[in-house]
């Protein structure tokens, strides 16, 4: 249980930080357009480290990368509390994404080797979302939030210091893995629109809701809503093939994030969240068991994903502040759901 309740920890570390940022950076003065550069520079920072930890892992070992990643994210969430600017707030959140993105693979490689579920690992990061999220409504503080989610990834540093046997085998992978891109592109890139819309539509929704009349304490059951829901899917998903779970996924996000459009009170999001609940479980478990089962670079392959995930957190957000810069919040859920389309039209192509 304890490389579950790692993932459990860190997750909710990373969502409680993530809830109330635009919140944060329009309370600093920033613009729109600079809500995109703080929150792309995050999952930038992000996903370099999820791929050279990532490859590190496969190359040099485990144990190492992930003690050090749980570490410097408990220091570098805390260091977050001295950001009283937009440009000390923009290099707090780079420091975080980059240290928050060491650790991942190398546990994720752990429990695939280890025969266990990879859906039910998932699960526990998902209700770390969904306390993180929780508990950043709750003390609607950003400063108690940041403190919150450093000593949740500290914890998670401790509980690492009883974790054994994970070094896995080592291997020689390229600096630039093209072979193994190439050979699951039908899963990176509509995995990448796809996140690329979800990225869009994240970081401008909590702004959305309140629009809609949401209280911070609501913006935070939202998401809370969405991670519970995760909790309970992902641990039933096991027979299902994986191109399927990948397909619906993808499908249902752009039902999703049309659906958001379609709303005229915060309330009415609430089934949305659900419905966004069973698509990111299938799409998730279905691209990481299809990469873990089929790679010999386990721990590359998922870094790969989740380098994917944060490849689209760089470009989403600024889409997303010129979008809504220019047009609308809705016209940017749509755009959201366009690119999920054209995800799903590349594999089946």
């Amino acid at each position: 249980m304890i490389p579950p309740a790692i993932n459990f920890l860190m997750s909710g570390a990373d969502m409680a930080s993530r809830v109330f940022m635009p919140n944060m950076v329009e309370e600093l003065g920033g613009s729109n357009f600079t809500v995109g550069l703080i929150v792309g520079v995050y999952s930038a920072m992000s996903f370099l480290a999820y791929y050279l930890f990532g490859r590190a892992a496969d190359m040099y070992g485990r144990k190492l990368i992930l003690r050090a990643g749980l570490l410097l994210s408990a220091i570098a969430f805390l260091l977050q509390v001295t950001a009283h600017s937009q440009e000390t707030l923009f290099l707090a959140r780079a420091l975080a994404g980059f240290t928050f993105g060491i650790a991942p693979a190398a546990l994720i490689a752990y429990i695939y080797e280890a025969k266990k579920s990879v859906g039910g690992y998932s699960s526990y990061g998902s209700l770390g979302w969904m306390l993180g999220s929780f508990l950043a409504g709750i003390i609607a503080s950003h400063q108690g939030v940041f403190v919150l989610s450093s000593f949740m990834c500290f914890i998670a540093f401790l509980l690492s210091l009883r974790v054994g046997g994970i070094e896995g085998s080592r291997l020689h992978v390229p600096l630039f893995p093209v072979k193994l891109i190439r050979e699951n592109s039908a899963i990176y890139v509509p995995y990448l629109l796809r996140h690329l819309g979800a990225s869009i539509t994240w970081t401008i929704l909590p702004l959305y809701l309140v629009s809609l009349g949401a209280s911070f304490f609501w913006v935070g059951m939202m998401y809370t809503i969405n991670a519970g829901t995760q909790f309970f899917v992902m641990r039933r998903l096991e027979g299902i093939k994986d191109k399927t779970l990948m397909d619906w996924g993808t499908i249902l996000s752009a039902v999703v994030f049309f659906g958001y459009t379609l709303a005229t009170s915060y309330l009415q999001v609430i089934p949305i969240q659900v419905l966004l609940g069973f698509a990111w479980s299938f799409l998730y478990v279905g691209s990481l068991r299809s990469l873990l089962g089929g790679n010999v670079e386990k721990a590359t392959a998922a870094g790969l994903l989740n380098s994917t995930i944060n490849l689209a957190g760089i470009i989403g957000p600024l889409l997303a502040g010129i979008i809504t810069q220019i047009l609308s919040f809705k016209a940017a859920m749509i755009t959201s759901g366009i690119l999920c389309i054209l995800g799903f039209a590349y594999r089946v192509k």
